[in-house]
């Protein structure tokens, strides 16, 4: 096996190596990511839910014991009005989406992340691009995110709160004028991150009464652009590739900040090893396969966004009654509207 570098201390990152030890690859080295710009610096989340397409690679990655021990799995999610409370929408998570996905939605701390993909030793320190291009027939970059040309418009608060029992079995994403609350829980605390305009902080008033102390204690994370989810154009640069956060900019309205790093990580390890003769080839399958569902994500990012943050009132109450209504009475064409997302599997399609 040729000689291959993985970059950063990501999801993505400990996936591929994981990926590469799984596929029997033994000249990998895990090295720290390249120093970022000040204005690189990535969204700092926490804790995050994670759907099925991300626990089924952690599951065969083996840190299925660890995500069910360290993690907490909500059995519905639901959509509220941020005043009044008003229950919008609610669709089955728990076992019903075991059962209809082969894997569960966890929510998780991100520092369990080093938990559930876990590795024997720590990355090496970063040398330089040509030292690394010099020594390896391959350079994985996995992050943290690309330096893309987004115009930051949006500030990305976040509170941890004393675990609220009650509350913590619902994921629950809260609709305000312009602002969006995600509101779930892990083993040890309850979560609310709120979306908002950058010169539209949130304020305590404006929310349901069981949201107003943690809108109150809530910190800026980072910025975002929430209608500039920008995909990497070129995945590849002579023998350096991008994986994950280094393809896209961040998309806090998906809550699946790893998903898709991990399904890079898995995809690239299996094209790695069905085109051990001819690396080239293995990349270019590699983007061919991958590019297109970043871009397709990326996509469906910037519509939900655009939804969350309509300025007539109006608009977004019809928008969410419509989207109430087929939950409501016609469930299994709701859960279809997101099959695309949670239910893939590329595990059983890259083996």
């Amino acid at each position: 096996m040729y000689p291959v570098a993985v970059l950063g201390n990501t999801p993505t990152a400990r996936g591929l190596l994981l990926a590469c030890k799984k596929a029997g690859f033994e000249n990998v080295t895990w090295f720290k990511s390249a120093p970022r710009s000040a204005q690189a610096t990535p969204l700092e989340f926490p804790a995050n839910p994670i759907a099925a397409n991300t626990t089924r690679i952690i599951n065969t990655l083996g840190g299925g014991e660890a995500l069910l021990d360290l993690g907490h799995q909500p059995n519905r999610q639901q959509v509220r009005f941020a005043n009044s409370g008003f229950l919008l929408t609610e669709l089955p998570l728990g076992d019903f989406t075991k059962a209809r996905y082969g894997a569960p939605m966890m929510n998780i701390e991100n520092h369990h992340w080093t938990d559930l993909l876990a590795l024997d030793d720590p990355p090496l320190d970063y040398p330089t691009l040509n030292d690394l291009e010099t020594n390896h027939s391959l350079v994985a970059d996995c992050g943290p995110q690309a330096q893309l040309e987004v115009t930051m418009s949006h500030t990305l608060w976040h509170a941890a709160m004393p675990l609220n029992v009650k509350q913590s079995h619902a994921n629950i994403t809260w609709l305000n004028q312009q602002q969006t609350a995600w509101q779930f829980s892990t083993r040890t605390a309850t979560h609310i991150r709120v979306a908002a305009p950058a010169n539209q902080p949130p304020e305590e008033h404006q929310w349901h009464p069981m949201l107003r102390e943690a809108i109150k204690q809530s910190q800026p994370v980072g910025m975002f652009n929430p209608f500039q989810i920008l995909i990497r154009e070129h995945w590849r640069a002579g023998k350096l590739v991008f994986l994950g956060e280094a393809c896209s900019s961040p998309n806090p309205y998906l809550l699946e900040a790893a998903a898709c790093g991990l399904e890079d990580a898995w995809v690239l390890s299996r094209m790695l090893e069905n085109y051990e003769e001819d690396i080239d080839d293995g990349l270019q399958q590699y983007v061919r396969y991958r590019q297109p569902r970043a871009r397709k994500i990326a996509a469906h990012g910037r519509s939900v966004a655009k939804r969350e943050n309509l300025t007539q009132p109006h608009k977004r109450f019809l928008k969410h009654i419509k989207a109430a209504v087929s939950a409501r009475f016609l469930p299994e064409i709701a859960m279809q509207n997101i099959d695309w997302f949670y239910g893939y599997d590329c595990i059983r399609g890259f083996r």
